[in-house]
């Protein structure tokens, strides 16, 4: 027997029936055996003890089994598993199994790298819930598992490793709440999708405010073309039927007469091969004009031997429109600038402001002829600022270089030139013969071939007009719109000019009042001098005659104040240096009797101070340089004052000073009961200063202020 088993099983098969068998126990093995004609068979051996009725062994008893077909079964079975697990593992397709608890029982290195995971035991150590966008849906899909024992095809929303949505397509199926299945990643697939749909929308988008249409002309025995196909979106266009194409034959009827040459022309031009392109108007069925770009190539047709058109006619009208309201929009914003610093400029008259928006207007509108007026608020004439040469001799008076035309007596003005302002609407014509409120014209007139007119409104009010005549072509609305644009800054600007004349006339008439103001003051004040010398006339004693003395010299140092005021070109403020000069000159004048015996050294600045601080300030030095003329000389027959008077940041600093006697010792200034004294000390605290008083060789006051603050009194 030995001899047909196999070389590599016989040690097997030794080690199975000598050593083993023995043990007297059952047993089975598998062994190859080799056949006289060589083949290899595979045997199974399965052999039993045989005991007698005593219970001793006595043999075996055993069959072999020929399962050569069922191992080669096996063997297919276990090269497909291998072959079944290859394909897994190495599938670009992810694959799993679940249970319906969320335990990840398989899963592929396909799928680890999908949800970006480092491998499938990294994968199966989470939960399937976990990937889940919408954790709530997976048990709608348990449920549906349940229900249909699988799922063809659903999409899923989950989240990888790193958080990222992932978009999935997942077939299963379920047993025995065993889930299992394959994942396929479709995000790159799904925002493709999402931009086809974008890309299709905007194209569709485009398609919408896109019209052209596509056509194919073929050449005829008289080289004429005449259309083979066209598209709809001809007849959209033009608003043409089909048959009025077909009784003219070609499209090229529509062509605007003024670009016929041009449309032939590009017909004309080609030749087999050729390519080119046009722009010209068309005229629709409606008698509107549009804009076509139309691109043509000429081949030849092989079949009927003739020259064939494929063409592609795009309509540009809103193109064309946008690009002309644009260059129009461009040309008034240009004229706007040029006219914006003339507006502004306060050396700018009314009459300059016409003239530059009358420049303009003519310029945008290609007008010959107009004229640029306001409206006197007074009595409704309108004035005429500039114009040009209407005709030959004007019969109408000029008031200095200005053309008057007077409304009537109801108020309104007469013929074209007045239908706007009458209305106080903007208007045109193309044929001002035709018009209702035209009356003709005076001889020697110009013909008006056309006219525009704008009012010039403010608020409500009419201010102005801006008239134009014979531009040489139709005027439109855009020539109107633009005018109208130029009229909205002109009442501007006579806004601004009739507001700065208010304001002027205002400020002078307020100037006029106030001057008037302080020469009554200063005569009142000169009256009371007056009454005082008077009264001091009267009375024989000496006392009394010194009191109305030294009050008269305080009530001239408050007119000399009032005086200079109404001299002075700011009447808000006056010049120290001045007022000073004036003041002292006048206390020299009345207490020096012999000139030259006592010398005055001033050294003031050339600053002004407010009316609140100068009197105050003049009445100190009135005080005190009174003081030193009446008591610093007493036995001398010279003598010398400083006056000075200086400015230093935002204080001043006044010094008087005398090389007199000086004052007593026994003198304490701040105690003393002498009216002088007390009032100066009184004024400077009125002026928010301070006062020192130094003895040495004389007396020396300095005296340190600010200006006071103008304070409302209502």
């Amino acid at each position: 027997m030995s001899e047909i088993i196999h070389p590599d099983d016989l040690e097997l098969y030794e080690k199975h029936m000598i050593e083993d068998f023995p043990h007297k126990k059952p047993g089975n093995f598998q062994y190859r055996i080799i056949t006289r004609d060589g083949k290899e068979k595979w045997i199974e051996h399965v052999c039993k003890p045989v005991f007698d009725e005593e219970g001793h062994y006595i043999g075996k008893r055993g069959s072999n089994r020929d399962i050569t077909h069922t191992k080669k079964i096996q063997e297919a079975l276990k090269a497909s598993e291998s072959h079944y697990r290859s394909l897994v593992e190495n599938s670009l397709v992810g694959v799993f199994q679940t249970n319906t608890r969320g335990e990840i029982l398989f899963a592929n290195q396909a799928l680890a790298d999908i949800l970006e995971y480092d491998n499938p035991d990294e994968l199966k150590s989470i939960s399937s819930i976990r990937l889940h966008k919408y954790p709530e849906k997976r048990d709608l899909i348990i449920k549906r598992l349940k229900k249909d024992s699988k799922i063809d095809q659903m999409e899923l929303e989950v989240l990888s490793k790193c958080g990222k949505e992932l978009n999935l397509i997942m077939a299963a199926s379920i047993n025995n709440d065993i889930i299992s299945g394959m994942l396929i990643d479709v995000t790159q697939r799904k925002i493709l999708e999402e931009n086809l749909k974008e890309a299709e929308h905007r194209y569709r988008m485009v398609g919408q405010l896109i019209s052209d249409f596509a056509y194919s002309c073929v050449q005829d025995e008289k080289d004429n073309y005449a259309v083979d196909w066209i598209t709809d979106s001809f007849y959209n266009i033009t608003g043409f039927s089909e048959d009025e194409l077909r009784l003219n034959r070609c499209w090229m009827f529509t062509v605007h007469p003024d670009d016929e040459e041009i449309a032939q022309q590009q017909l004309s031009e080609l030749k087999h091969g050729m390519y080119n392109i046009r722009t010209f108007r068309i005229i629709d069925s409606r008698g509107k004009v549009r804009w076509l770009r139309n691109y043509i190539r000429c081949v030849e047709d092989s079949q009927l031997g003739k020259l064939r058109i494929y063409g592609a006619a795009q309509d540009i009208t809103q193109q064309r429109n946008y690009l002309d309201e644009l260059r129009h929009e461009l040309e008034i914003n240009q004229s706007l600038s040029r006219i914006y610093p003339v507006l502004i400029s306060e050396s700018s008259t009314l009459s300059d402001i016409a003239f530059v928006v009358f420049e303009e207007a003519k310029k945008l509108t290609g007008s010959e002829k107009g004229y640029v007026s306001t409206i006197d608020p007074d009595n409704l004439d309108m004035v005429v600022h500039t114009h040009t040469a209407m005709m030959d001799e004007c019969q109408i008076g000029e008031d200095v270089d200005k053309i008057r035309f007077p409304c009537d007596d109801n108020g309104s003005y007469p013929a074209l030139w007045g239908y706007s302002l009458n209305k106080l609407q903007a208007f045109y014509t193309n044929s001002p013969a035709n018009h209702p409120a035209a009356k003709g014209t005076p001889e020697g007139h110009i013909v008006l071939e056309k006219f525009l007119s704008v009012p010039v409104i403010m608020g409500e009010e009419l201010v102005g007009q801006i008239a134009l005549a014979n531009p040489g072509k139709d005027y439109s609305k855009n020539d109107l719109e633009a005018v109208k644009r130029l009229a909205e800054f002109y009442a501007l600007a006579i806004q601004r000019i009739r507001y700065k004349k208010k304001i002027l006339d205002s400020l002078n008439e307020k100037e006029l009042l106030l001057r008037e103001i302080h020469h009554r003051v200063k005569n009142n004040l000169q009256i009371i001098v007056s009454l005082l010398n008077l009264q001091s006339h009267e009375t024989m004693e000496q006392q009394a005659k010194e009191f109305c003395r030294v009050s008269q010299d305080r009530v001239r140092t408050m007119a000399l104040v009032h005086e200079k005021l109404y001299h002075s070109h700011k009447l808000s403020n006056i010049s120290i240096q001045d007022y000073i000069k004036s003041l002292a000159e006048g206390l020299f004048q009345t207490y020096v009797t012999q000139p030259g015996s006592i010398t005055m050294d001033m050294d003031v600045d050339d600053v002004s101070l407010n009316l609140d601080t100068a009197i105050p300030l003049g009445l100190i030095i009135n005080e005190l340089l009174t003081n030193s003329l009446k008591y610093a000389f007493p036995n001398r027959k010279t003598g010398k004052i400083f006056i000075k008077c200086k400015s230093e940041n935002d204080k001043y600093i006044l010094t008087i000073a005398d090389d007199g006697v000086g004052l007593p010792q026994e003198i304490e200034p701040e105690k003393t009961d002498t009216l002088g004294l007390k009032l100066v000390y009184s004024l400077v605290n009125q002026i928010n200063g301070s006062m020192e008083i130094k003895r040495t060789r004389g007396t020396k006051f300095v005296i340190k202020f600010s200006e006071l603050q103008y304070k409302n009194r209502i």
